[in-house]
This record gives structure tokens, sequence and C-alpha cells, in this order.
């Protein structure tokens, strides 16, 4: 029993839509300006954390070799990223550099292998040159500085590893709770779908799904208990969910906290109505630039900081590595063999497993479900929805195709969610028991919030 999805009361007057136009534009701006104000209050505070403990910690733990292989051979880790984010703002003991300039700038040990000579043998003074790695947030340096002054990097990872767990817990048991347990266990299967090493162990990783599992798990207690304000405040919220996403990640798979979202409301069908639009693919598009402006314009205010406080920054600068990472060769390809096809096939390969779990569900769906109708093709929206919804990473792989060709075994998890999208629509409800709980779950938010949007 999906939502209305008509136009609201009054659709006719202009004055008022103006007017909520206005208030929405200007919640945005102040969303945006203390957004920006938290995020670099809190960097700063963690630059605060005096360097001589971590430096030690760090020092005494940081593995000897990059990209290690997962149990099995499975996927690489990727610890070169991971020695760069622990010694963000790491400097030598007799060199000082404000907190602030730290925190914008982002002065590393250079690269990884720079890095563990210089934790080995430490130096400063004349000789040490500061690399500013200033094109990233850092937003991670919130957790992992106040954790390596107290525990080195292999504690770091087990917590890590705990707080994923945790807010993968919680994101199963909202969607238990909110859809039933067949979605839980389809979202569940398709974590398999690829690889998730690095995700669940490095502190540059894991942000994005901390980040997107626990957004969904808010909308779907939204949608279930405070109607009125998901109805009122979804564009601000993945706005703000872009920006958060652009200040932990260090461009691993980003999309997952938009596509994650994204999925619970396709599966809820519990579209935000006082956008006053009638289709849900248009509504989920919406949604999508709002991110995508939240995520874009958190990283431009980085490179304006960076720009302002370090005399060796530039915007030119930065252009030229984001039209690299979009459209520039790859080492050990001939010119114009980095192609979108050749991102999306490599990152296809990565989710080997996903696609035959996706042909085993298939062929039982063919072989021993076909009597029950698929939910998903019933009316032409929801199909659109869900193509729209699916083919977000496809899309992104296409277009970031540098990036994904050379990190493919920590990018392709971006797949995931589409995976999940595809396993649920195979089920028919009788099987996947999502129709009981979603009807009840609309009748409870209509009784909250009787005439409400």
């Amino acid at each position: 029993m999906p939502l209305s999805r008509g136009r609201p009361p009054g659709r006719g007057n202009s004055e008022p839509t103006r007017m909520t136009a206005t208030i929405r534009l200007l919640r945005l701006f102040f969303v945006y300006c203390g957004a920006l104000a938290a995020m670099t209050a809190f960097l700063i505070i963690a630059n605060i954390i005096p360097n001589g403990p971590i430096w030690d910690h760090v020092s005494q733990s940081l593995p000897s070799e990059n990209y290690v292989m997962s149990p099995g051979d499975l996927v690489r880790l990727d610890q070169f990223t991971e020695c760069i984010s622990v010694t963000i703002g790491l400097t030598p003991k007799d060199v000082s550099i404000q907190p602030v300039i730290r925190a914008i700038g982002a002065p590393t040990l250079s690269p990884c292998e720079i890095s563990r000579k210089t934790l080995a043998k430490e130096f400063g003074g004349p000789n040490y040159q500061p690399y500013y790695y200033w094109r990233y947030w850092h937003g991670y340096q919130i957790l992992s500085r106040p954790i390596l002054a107290l525990m080195d990097t292999r504690a770091l990872r087990l917590i890590v590893f705990l707080i994923v767990c945790t807010s993968l817990f919680f994101f199963l048991w909202a969607v238990r709770k909110s859809l039933g347990a067949g979605y839980a266990f389809t979202f569940s299967i398709s974590l398999f779908s690829a690889p998730l090493y690095s995700q669940f162990l490095l502190v540059s990783h894991c942000g994005v799904w901390i980040v997107g599992m626990i957004f969904a798990s808010f909308l779907l207690f939204a949608i279930r208990e405070r109607r009125q304000y998901f109805e009122s405040y979804c564009l601000e919220m993945f706005f703000a969910v872009g920006m958060l996403t652009a200040y932990v990640d260090l461009s691993t798979s980003p999309l997952v906290t938009l596509t994650i979202p994204l999925l619970v409301l396709f599966w809820c069908d519990a579209w935000p109505r006082t956008l006053s639009v009638r289709s849900s693919a248009a509504t989920a598009a919406i949604l999508c630039i709002y991110w995508l402006l939240g995520y874009a314009s958190c990283w431009a205010a980085k490179w304006i900081l960076a720009t302002v406080f370090l005399n060796s920054a530039s915007i030119a600068d930065v252009a030229g590595e984001v039209l690299r990472r979009i459209s520039g060769n790859v080492p050990g390809l001939d010119d114009g063999q980095a192609t979108s096809l050749k991102s999306i096939y490599d990152n296809f390969i990565q989710c080997r497993n996903g696609f035959l779990i996706l042909g085993i569900a298939v062929a039982l769906r063919l072989l021993v479900i076909r009597r029950y109708p698929l939910r998903a093709v019933l009316s032409f929206d929801r199909l659109a929805t869900a193509a729209w919804i699916v083919s977000l990473p496809i899309i992104w792989l296409a277009l970031v195709r540098n990036h994904s060709i050379i990190h493919a075994f920590f990018v392709a998890p971006i797949l995931i969610p589409s995976f999940a999208l595809l396993l649920a629509t195979l089920w028919p409800e009788k099987l996947i028991g999502g129709t009981i709980k979603q009807r009840r779950a609309i009748e409870r938010s209509r009784t909250l919030n009787p005439g409400g949007n």
C-alpha cells in the first residue's frame, strides 16, 4: 500500500510556494555554514592533541608492507592509504605547526615509504619539509587522533571494526523492524557481493559506510515515528549527509551514503510528498542533486580554505587532480585505454560473487516462485525509480574512471546497494514479509500526523 504522492492542497497558490522555497534556501544556507564551522572546529580540536604519543604509537605499529592480501587471497587491504591517514598532521617532535594549519593543510610525512623511514629515525628542523595533503577534509582524524594518542594502529583497526559492525547491526535491526526480516536478510547476503575488507578495518575507508547505514536507519525511524519531520527536512538531510561524506571520506566509495538511504526509501515506497513531485523517480533524482550539492560544496570549501592559509595551495592544482581522476590515463595502460567501459568492467570483475548470487536468485525465481508477480514492474514509475538507483554506481564508475580503475578493489562495493535492490525485487512480498509492516508504518504515520503532508 504505497504512500500517495499527489500534490498537497493549495498548489495553485504560487505565493506560499515561493515562501516555502525561500525558507528552504535559508535553511540550506544555515546548514552549510553551521556544518562548515563545526567541521573546521572539530578538526582543529583533534589537531590540538599532542603529536608525541601519536608518533610513538604509530612508529611502533605501522605495517611494514602495503596492500597485504586478505585471508584466502580474495582482496587487498589498502594499507598505503592507511599509512597516509594515520600520519596526517603528524610532524617530528621538534617541529611546530599551528593546529589550524595542521587541520586545514593536513601535513603528512609524504609517501608511505618515506613515512616509515621518518618514523624509524626521527628528524626535523631544517631537514623537514612537510607535504600538505590538503585536497581532502580528513575528518576521520576526529576518531583516529584521540585513539592513536592512547593506543597503536592495531587497536585503531579493532575499534573501527567494532564501530562498523555496530552500525551494520543497527541498520539491519531498523530494516527488520520497519520492513521485515526478508529485507534484512537480503541486504546481509548482498554484503558478500563485493569485497569489504578495507572498509571494515581502516579509518579512512569506514566513514562512508557508517554514515550511510546510520542515516538510512534514521530515515526508517523518521518515516515510522516522525513522518512530518522527514517530510519537512528531507532535502536538508540529504544535503548535510553529502557534506558529511566529503568530510570523512578519503575518496573511497562515497556513493553509498546516497544509495543506501535511497534503497530503504524505495523498499518503503515512502518518498517525501512535500516536494510536490508525482514521480518517485523524479523525487529520487532531486534527493541525489541535493546530496551532490552538499558533497561538492564541502570539498570546494576545503580547497578555498587551503588557498587562504597555504601559499602552496591553488584551485588550479586541485582542478587538475580532479580532471586526472576523471579522465586521466592509468599507469600500465596505453593512452586511451582507461575508458568508462574498462572502469565498469574492472569493478564488475570485483563483484563476481554478487553476479553469482544474483544469478542463483534469478534461477530460483524462474524455476520455483515464478507464479508471483514482480512488484517493481507493476508500475512504470517504480520500475524507473529502481533503474535509476541501480544505475547510479554504474554512472559513477563511468565518470570517475581513472580512480575507479586503479582502486577497483575498494571502489567496487558501491555496487552492493544495487545488488540488494535487485535481489529484494526478485522476491515476492508474500515471501519477503514486508507488506504488513509497511502498511502498519504508513497507518501509524498518518495517525500521528492527521491531515499533514
